[in-house]
């Protein structure tokens, strides 16, 4: 199962989408970015920043009460107060830039807010970019590749006539709050980048902003348990799949978030965001974090503790910690499920009074152990490694943090790491401790089985849907009919279909990755090492590829080799230290590049020659000569 981009998660009971796939073809200057229809006659509320589009009629009727007599219906007044006091706190006093204006989609440049029946489709709101992609945000200093402007859909009314057994079931107005400003912060998050790989991070902010602006409505408390409950699930996992507890685990992951907070201000939020408008991968993190003296890694290792003791405010309010089991006793053991990259896992140890040294091994060399001591409201934390000894007679209560410290690539790179731990009688002194916290929300964390999805009826947190080539990029809106692959290359997997205007991209762009400018399609495929092939489609103006080399004066160039993919003839052209693949199939104009090795490129070429065919030929090449006297390029 791999991702789909556009996969929705519930959250209080209401499923709260950011559709990330998006056709930017339809941003085009000119194009409008299609909106939704409400069931009766459209009317609006305006602010200073919102348009707020109701009906009083149909299924996505508003209450119609107007205590104020001012001829709008008090809850489009609500909803236009809320949206304004969001604006307040998230851009104002926050600092977040504002989302980007549309071009008049809903009557004016002002935000968009669309009130429909959602609770009976299982949402509570959702922010959409589909055909808002512009590229560039003129409201930050940095210059965004992916920004696109959009607009928000919440609930006629957040009445819930059934709302799913246990979750709690805020009052309307609560509801509102709490889900205005989850999307409003996904709505300044696509106007940064609307299609960053950090895909969690999204949830993981909207999450966490909606106690920033209203602290008193702690909703999102409940999806801090798929970190708590399932704390050895990859924090790059959507969750839900394997076990119920990880089910809400990209929502609970804002506790990372908060974790980054309390240590270094919440502005430190905001600055990776900011540095997500250009920067790739864990860039935008790692960039962001060093600026204030510390790793992705280390901050990790703080949220594993922080996890464990509580040690967030208002922590006594927060789940307990799941612990994966507790020994009482010398002895060697080997969990069964191990923990996944960038996750932890905590073990109690109670092998008695004495000194006993405690070691750590795993063929994962990311793996590494914290032991914890715990005396009162105190917390020893003593150094990272592998082996430590401690007197156990000076605690209450003692744990060991598994923390597998490997980066994943990506969530399919979530890989799980075997660990074996074992406790000693110690022959050495005891190790010294590297520092002391307070923990006055500890409360002591209890072994607790997981379970199965499959076992236990369960209100699936997450629509997960088989991500299929040709049913996605029927969605992208596109000029032409598109060539899809016969599969992929061993090891890579589909990960998002969007339309794209070429003409934005500048000239370069165009002439080696689309000849005929206008709309475009790209797909981009990883594997679990973090390549990527990207491949660009579009209409061809070349017949063929040696005529395309000709015109951009690389038919003679050094570097430049004719291979043969799927019977087709493919040109490869190094360049920037990689390899750009092109060939012409069936009047369509292919370019594949991206960080994947050469072969892997080859391979998606001739899957796409052989779309239509029942045979897979292997790439055969480099050819000799001259390509332009082989097959008439000029």
């Amino acid at each position: 199962m791999s991702r789909h981009i556009q996969r929705m998660g519930i959250l209080a009971g209401a499923i709260l989408a950011l559709a990330l796939i998006a056709t930017r073809a339809e941003a085009r200057p000119g194009a409008a970015q299609s909106r939704p229809q409400l069931s009766g006659e459209t009317l609006t509320h305006g602010t200073v920043h919102f348009v707020i589009h109701y009906t009083l009629h149909g299924i996505d009727a508003v209450p119609p009460a107007d205590r104020d007599g001012s001829g709008t219906p008090d809850w489009a007044e609500d909803v236009g107060r809320v949206m304004e006091a969001v604006w307040t706190a998230q851009v104002d006093r926050m600092g977040w830039p504002a989302p980007l204006p549309d071009r008049g989609e809903g009557g004016d440049e002002r935000f968009d807010v669309y009130l429909m029946e959602l609770f009976s489709k299982n949402m509570a709101g959702y922010v959409s970019p589909d055909g808002g992609f512009v590229g560039d945000n003129p409201n930050t200093a940095r210059r965004e590749q992916q920004a696109a402007f959009g607009y928000m859909v919440l609930e006629n009314d957040f009445v819930d006539p059934s709302p799913p057994a246990g979750l709690r079931v805020w009052p309307p107005h609560d509801w509102l709050r709490i889900i205005a400003a989850h999307e409003f912060n996904h709505a300044i998050q696509i106007a940064i980048n609307g299609m960053h790989p950090m895909s969690w991070w999204y949830e993981a902010t909207a999450n966490w902003m909606e106690t920033q602006v209203f602290p008193d409505l702690r909703d999102n408390l409940e999806s801090a348990g798929a970190v708590f409950k399932s704390p050895d699930t990859c924090m790059l996992r959507y969750g839900g799949v394997n076990r119920v507890e990880s089910g809400l685990h990209w929502y609970g992951m804002w506790v990372f978030n908060q974790s980054l907070a309390e240590q270094y201000g919440p502005g430190i939020v905001r600055d990776i965001w900011l540095a997500m408008a250009d920067g790739a991968g864990y860039a935008p993190f790692d960039d962001t974090l060093a600026a204030h003296g510390t790793t992705f890694e280390d901050e990790v290792r703080r949220l594993g503790l922080n996890v464990l003791l509580r040690r967030f405010a208002g922590g006594a309010d927060f789940p307990i910690a799941r612990l994966q089991e507790t020994v009482d006793g010398p002895g060697e053991w080997s969990p069964a499920d191990g923990v996944q990259r960038y996750a932890m896992e905590y073990i109690g140890l109670a092998p008695g009074a004495g000194r006993y040294t405690v070691t750590l091994s795993s063929d994962d060399p990311g793996v590494e152990g914290i032991v914890v001591g715990l005396r009162g409201a105190e917390a020893d934390i003593f150094p990272p490694g592998r082996e430590v000894t401690l007197d156990f007679g000076g605690y209450d209560s003692v744990y060991l943090v598994v923390l597998n410290l490997t980066r994943p690539p990506n969530e399919a790179g979530c890989a799980t790491a075997r660990y074996t731990y074992a406790v000693a009688e110690a022959t050495a002194g005891p190790a010294g401790v590297a520092y002391s916290i307070a923990a006055p929300n500890y409360a002591p964390p209890r072994v607790e089985s997981v379970t199965d999805p499959a076992e236990v009826p369960f209100r699936d947190p997450f629509t997960q849907t088989e991500y299929n080539i040709r049913d996605e990029i029927r969605q992208v809106d596109l000029p032409f009919k598109p060539i899809t692959p016969r599969g992929a290359p061993a090891g890579f997997e589909l990960d998002s279909v969007y339309g794209l205007d070429a003409d934005e991209q500048g000239a370069e762009f165009i002439a080696l990755h689309a000849p005929a400018g206008g709309t475009v399609a790209q797909m981009l495929y990883y594997n679990a090492e973090g390549q990527v092939i990207r491949i660009t489609e579009s209409k061809t103006i070349y017949a063929t590829i040696g005529e395309w080399l000709a015109v951009n004066g690389l038919e003679f160039q050094p570097g430049v080799q004719i291979w043969t993919a799927g019977n087709v003839d493919t040109a490869v052209v190094e360049r920037d230290g990689g390899h750009l693949v092109a060939f012409i199939v069936r009047e369509r104009f292919m370019a594949v590049d991206g960080d994947a090795p050469l072969d892997a490129k080859l391979d998606m070429a001739a899957r796409f020659a052989a779309s239509t065919s029942r045979d897979l030929p292997e790439p055969r090449g480099p050819m000799p000569g001259p390509y332009a006297a082989r097959i008439g390029g000029k």
